[in-house]
């Protein structure tokens, strides 16, 4: 848990203790040296929730993920300027207020009382109430006599034309350029840098993603050993949600995907409320947060504890797939390059392993006829950082090259109604089948950091037999 234990829910201290401000502000340093011109950085605007009062929300890490990187602060309101001139941090935030934080707890407020407290617990070299940014802005401009600053704001492309995102960011950019409407000062995006920064890790980012992983894996395991006992989709969240976060305080960085049956073939289903039926494949798609670093899992196991054959030919086209993916993620590669392998090695193995068979299949995502590129039902793969899709959040960084130390995800999948005659039965169904894995760029290819969580055919099968046949057998301990 965070040492600044005052402070723990308003920042994260990313396991450093009372070192976490030393490190957040390497961080601005390297960022200071790339940019040589001023630099605003605006954090989230509003609490979750704040625009509708009845919509009572809990994300115990929502930040802006670069911001988060930057600062290590998870609140709303919150500006970053930093000077390449002086090479200061100065953070401007709201005034404390007394009654906010008899209702809601401790958060950053600017105190003049408690400000040298505040920077050295942070880092920054000058702490200034947010109320005064603009005059302070307009006022340090012209004294450093800069005639260009730089923000970020993010961009997506539609239609081949480039298209900014209206975001927070993007509004806090007008906002300033209205205040410098007078000034003469070019406002530059380095959104750009911004990617590329931010998957920067230190190596308490490794270690707090690594522990992610194993409650991942736990977490899944545990969810398995009740399997036979769970009537819902709902019962199967609320157990996978308990053991992702029974000991660790920062939440999952999404809510769990849970789907039974044709309910997988919804790529973000999001009821979790239907019955499980028996021969069902169960898709779990869940990860949790350690500190800033999450894992995004997952796993389609059959309900039944067995894999019907329709099934395990599919399953086991899927991840062939994964296999082949991961086989060429290397440095230099790119997210653009792995999902046109993905799709095109499962288009392969579709048409050998099942269409030359007699299979049939309606898929939700088949692309026009006349059009020569595989059904791609969404990217293989995204970057992951300090939230778990990292990075531009329309992937323009897809055709970026891949970089030691990146960490990208791995999922191919396979959704639709699929029909085939094996040895004389047939067999029918509507299902999803996807899994994923996070992968370590390294040196000579990747690490996959999930591995130790099954997924095999033999692995998920000899896992559910055994739960399977204690349940069977009385053998509940009550546990």
């Amino acid at each position: 848990m965070d040492t600044n234990s005052e402070y723990s829910g308003v920042f994260i201290d990313n396991g450093w203790g009372n070192q976490a401000g030393q490190h957040y502000e390497r961080r601005r340093q390297v960022l200071l040296k790339e940019a040589k011109v001023p630099v605003l950085i605006r954090g989230v605007t509003e609490d979750l929730g704040a625009p509708n009062p009845w919509a009572t929300l809990h994300e115990p890490v929502y930040q802006d993920p670069y911001f988060l990187y930057l600062t290590g602060i998870n609140q709303p309101n919150v500006v970053l300027l930093l000077d390449p001139f002086s090479q200061a941090s100065i953070l401007f935030l709201p005034d404390c207020d007394p009654k906010k934080e008899f209702w809601e707890g401790k958060f950053l407020g600017y105190d003049a009382g408690q400000e040298e407290d505040l920077k050295g617990r942070l880092g920054v070299s000058e702490i200034q109430p947010l109320s005064s940014l603009k005059h302070f802005f307009i006022q340090y401009l012209r004294q450093a006599k800069s005639d260009t600053i730089r923000m970020f704001w993010h961009h997506k492309t539609i239609k081949k034309k480039w298209v900014v995102i209206r975001d927070f960011h993007f509004f806090f950019k007008q906002k300033v350029h209205q205040w410098l409407k007078d000034e003469s000062i070019r406002i530059e995006n380095m959104g750009n840098f911004r990617y590329w920064h931010g998957m920067q890790f230190s190596p308490k980012d490794y270690e707090n993603l690594s522990e992610a992983q194993t409650i991942s894996e736990h977490a899944f395991r545990a969810v398995c050993g009740e399997l036979p006992k769970l009537k819902t989709e709902t019962s199967v969240a609320a157990l996978l949600t308990y053991h992702l976060n029974r000991n660790v305080a920062w939440g999952m960085p999404f809510f769990p995907i849970v789907a039974t049956g044709k309910n997988a073939a919804i790529l973000h289903y999001k009821k979790n409320n239907d019955p499980i039926q028996g021969g069902q494949l169960l898709l779990l798609d869940f990860g949790i947060r350690v500190q800033n670093m999450g894992s995004d899992i997952s796993r389609t196991v059959p309900v039944s504890g067995r894999f019907n054959p329709l099934q395990k030919l599919l399953y086991e086209i899927v991840l062939a797939t994964q296999a082949t993916v991961e086989s060429a993620v290397r440095p230099g590669a790119t997210i653009q390059a792995l999902n046109d392998l993905c799709w095109a090695f499962l288009e392969q193995e579709l048409q050998q392993k099942f269409l030359n068979k007699g299979g049939k299949m309606t898929r939700f995502y088949d692309p026009p006829a006349q059009s020569a590129s595989p059904a791609q039902p969404h990217f293989c793969g995204h970057l992951m950082g300090y939230q778990v899709h990292d990075g531009d959040p329309s992937r323009a960084y897809k055709t970026q090259a891949l970089e030691l130390g990146w960490v990208i995800t791995n999922e191919p999948g396979l959704y639709g109604h699929f029909e085939i005659s094996i040895a004389g039965k047939r067999y029918a169904e509507t299902l999803g089948i996807r899994i994923e894995d996070n992968l370590l760029i390294t040196e000579d290819g990747c690490k996959n950091l999930s591995q130790d969580i099954p997924k095999t055919v033999a692995e998920i099968e000899s896992l559910l037999s055994r739960v399977i046949c204690h349940s069977r057998e009385g053998g509940d301990s009550g546990n």
